[in-house]
């Protein structure tokens, strides 16, 4: 496998991976690595594998076997012996995720300026008044309101505050005019930008994003290229390894660096890697 090309020491690291749900191994001997500042896609022939890999690296399921280090945290870790055996946790906001259909979906009814005022009063990011206004007529203004004042300490810089307030955030990732609209109404495109927005609210050290979920399938690849594109200046912003999860192998190629979770995904990821020629784009497959 090559060495990573973001910079810094991986934030995520799996090495011989493997997932047991209901019984059954959904990832297996998968490894793989993110650096801070780096978008890599953990490729499929399945959904399954995909899934489970990106909620493992949330720490919202357990490794059966092998290493997953997240931030420093051996998630693979073997509960000790003891009455509570407890197996190990990841800090509170370390892994921001986005939408993931019976995990943590989205509400339709919602608006996107709400469904991200929700996610800031959780995280405790600032909002500020013009927030409300813009969201006045299509919204309960109170949900956005909430809390402002006690978010964040005094003496913060105003670039903190500006990172925290809603419109210029949805901004970042080309949502800002999309405020009111409720979440239902928004097209595949603007789905993953949302997943995204939520997913980084909590700033975290790592953020997975599976766009083999029911949320943004519909996605085309057009339009898969196009996110991905915006999701490496945000990775790049934010210093996040972020992890994207794909059954497409053709979407995944067009990140940092692309693993693939089996057989069939490596096959054709080393294949389309080797008839590409020199696009400027790089791979490591396992």
């Amino acid at each position: 496998m090559a060495e990573a090309a973001g910079s810094g020491d991986a934030v995520v690291e799996a090495r011989d991976l493997c997932i047991v749900r209901g019984g059954v191994r959904t990832c297996e001997f998968a490894t793989f690595a993110a650096h801070p500042g780096e978008v890599v896609a953990l490729a499929a022939a399945e959904v399954a594998p995909v899934r489970d890999a990106l909620l493992a690296v949330a720490g919202l399921i357990a490794p059966a076997e092998g290493s997953l280090s997240v931030a420093g945290t051996e998630l693979a870790a073997r509960p000790a012996r003891g009455p509570l055996r407890l197996r190990p946790r990841l800090p509170r906001g370390t892994v921001g995720v986005g939408v993931v259909s019976g995990v943590c979906d989205a509400v339709s009814a919602e608006t996107v300026g709400d469904a991200l005022a929700r996610e800031f009063s959780l995280w405790q990011r600032r909002r500020r008044a013009t927030d409300v206004t813009a969201a006045s007529n299509v919204a309960d203004a109170a949900n956005i309101a909430g809390a402002t004042a006690d978010a964040s300490p005094a003496g913060k810089s105003s670039t903190s505050d500006a990172a925290g307030d809603v419109i210029d955030y949805l901004g970042r990732f080309e949502l800002a005019g999309d405020i009111g609209r409720t979440v239902g109404a928004l097209d595949p495109a603007h789905r993953a930008r949302l997943s995204a927005a939520l997913a980084f609210a909590c700033r975290p050290a790592a953020a997975v994003l599976d766009l083999t979920d029911a949320f943004v399938r519909s996605l085309s690849q057009d339009e898969a290229f196009a996110f991905l594109r915006l999701l490496a200046h945000i990775a790049s912003e934010e210093r996040a390894a972020v992890l994207v999860g794909t059954t497409d192998s053709a979407v995944a190629r067009v990140v940092t660096r692309a693993f693939a979770l089996d057989i069939d995904s490596a096959e054709l990821l080393n294949a389309n890697d080797s008839s590409a020629g020199s696009d400027g784009v790089s791979g490591a497959y396992i």
